[in-house]
């Protein structure tokens, strides 16, 4: 795995080697569970006029990248090189740290780079397609995050025949060949455990309709998505929260009237949370990509922890 980012992107060293330090040990090795190589990559290798300072791929590898690629000037190299040297034999960088990193890197050639895998290409697409996909749900179920700690989603106890409504907004495709509607996955995975999920989509535009309030009249629990896709709409998103709340509100206090529950997920920028959802359960998984969406179900459904945290 490479980054995109090196020691020189960042203005101070110390802070840089603690951003790389943190997303390769922290989330790649310790949450995420990848023990494949990493690496770092100083400048495009075409650019020959490129000059790192002979301290960073040293900063760089204590960081905890495995290999490092340098710029083409020979000097630059050179005094890298020696820079490493020095700091290996003088203590500096820890005896393990070298090891570890080359059986990293041994590890992966012996299983992606044999000759048998080398002669059946379809094969290995096939290997890593599903190497990546593991390591992709281990990510998205690791993001997950509750706004309710400590709380169980409202939706565990709920009846199987139960009536569900779940309100998505109508968001641009993320690739071209995707579903025409990109939160389909959230709803199939939901109605695994509800027969009667109804999925009605809203425009921001548009805002509740009179074609969404019987829906919201009959249900049992109610879903509501949130995913912020430019700033222009912020204004229009709070309207239509608004008047979501205000319908609910005026439903639970009707005679004879069983609460309803309430789930609020943000499929997009955590700040779609800002407001305090008062008898809502909130949960955040950052996207509406499927893997996201499906890691999301798991959580309301109860099959799964929350486990992640809203960025500071």
């Amino acid at each position: 795995m490479q980054f995109g980012a090196s020691i020189n992107d960042f203005p101070q060293p110390e802070q840089s080697a603690h951003a790389i330090r943190t997303a390769c040990t922290f989330i790649l090795r310790n949450k995420c569970n990848y023990h494949g190589p990493t690496v770092s990559q100083f400048a495009d290798p075409s650019d020959e006029s490129f000059v790192c300072d002979k301290h960073s791929p040293l900063l760089t590898a204590l960081a905890g990248l495995d290999m490092i690629k340098l710029p083409k000037v020979s000097a630059a190299c050179e005094a890298s090189i020696l820079t490493l040297g020095i700091a290996m034999t003088t203590g500096v960088i820890p005896p393990g740290l070298i090891p570890a990193a080359s059986a990293r890197v041994q590890r992966f050639k012996a299983h992606n780079l044999s000759w048998e895998t080398a002669l059946s290409p379809r094969q290995s697409s096939i290997v890593l397609q599903s190497t990546h996909a593991a390591l992709a749900r281990q990510a998205h179920r690791a993001s997950i995050t509750a706004i309710n700690p400590g709380l169980s989603s409202p939706l565990s106890s709920l009846g199987p025949t139960s009536v569900v409504l779940l309100l998505t907004p109508t968001v641009p495709r993320r690739r071209p060949n995707s579903p025409s509607d990109p939160f389909e996955p959230l709803g199939r995975a939901l109605s695994s455990s509800f027969s009667r999920l109804r999925h009605v989509p809203y425009t921001l535009s548009a805002g509740l309709t009179g074609f969404h309030y019987p829906f919201i009249q009959r249900a049992a629990a109610v879903l509501l998505v949130l995913c912020n896709i430019s700033s222009a709409l912020v204004e229009s998103q709070d309207e239509l929260v608004g008047a979501v709340q205000n319908t609910l509100r005026v439903r639970d206090a009707a005679p004879g009237q069983a609460g309803v529950r309430k789930v609020v997920i943000g499929a997009g920028d955590p700040r779609d949370l800002r407001d305090k959802f008062d008898g809502w359960w909130v949960v955040c998984c950052y996207e509406y990509s499927r893997g996201a969406l499906e890691a999301a179900a798991e959580v309301i459904l109860g099959q799964s922890e929350a486990l992640g945290a809203l960025p500071a």
